[in-house]
């Protein structure tokens, strides 16, 4: 996990250079009616780093949600609740509150595989934000110079497209 620079974005190379990954999807929403916390479920690293980005009072992992499901007696109206469950993350959203769920996805293309950073409205389920990046690897990676995946080259450039979409998205 590294700290974001100045302007909230991670380098993506030595030198400091800032890219982004390709944006499928951005959807406007008005992001203050999820500030109040986001559900991460990518795992430890990427929790960490969307933690540390500050766009969000509370960044929590499925069994902080789960718990407060069950401290708000939601059992019923939320029977299940995982990592990966859409119809247990829409209920939470419907009958909890307001929050966006940011997972990952990888998708096979064309004998390609991408990695998919998305945001998704928990209620709805709609997923309001997707980036994606190629998974490169092995020889042909490196024989076009493109280098196997890094964090700098792989994640950051996703980190920063979701970034750029959360700042279109605030309200000053």
């Amino acid at each position: 996990m590294i700290k974001p620079n100045n302007s909230g974005y991670l380098a993506t190379d030595s030198h400091g250079a800032v890219e982004q990954a390709k944006t499928d999807t951005a959807e406007k929403i008005n992001l203050a009616d999820y500030k109040s916390f986001a559900l991460v479920t990518t795992g430890d690293s990427a929790f960490k780093q969307i933690k540390e980005l500050g766009i969000f009072s509370e960044v929590l992992d499925i069994k902080d949600l789960q718990a407060r499901i069950i401290e708000k007696n939601l059992q019923d109206k939320v029977p299940s609740l995982a990592a990966n469950d859409r119809i247990g993350i829409s209920n939470a959203g419907r009958n909890y509150q307001k929050f966006l769920w940011i997972h990952f996805d990888i998708e096979k293309r064309d004998d390609k595989k991408f990695v998919k950073l998305i945001a998704t409205e928990a209620a709805s389920s709609k997923d309001v934000f997707v980036a994606e990046r190629e998974i490169n690897t092995g020889v042909m990676a490196l024989a076009y110079g493109i280098g196997a995946p890094n964090d700098q080259n792989m994640w950051y450039p996703l980190f920063n497209s979701l970034v750029a979409w959360l700042k279109s998205n605030s309200v000053a």
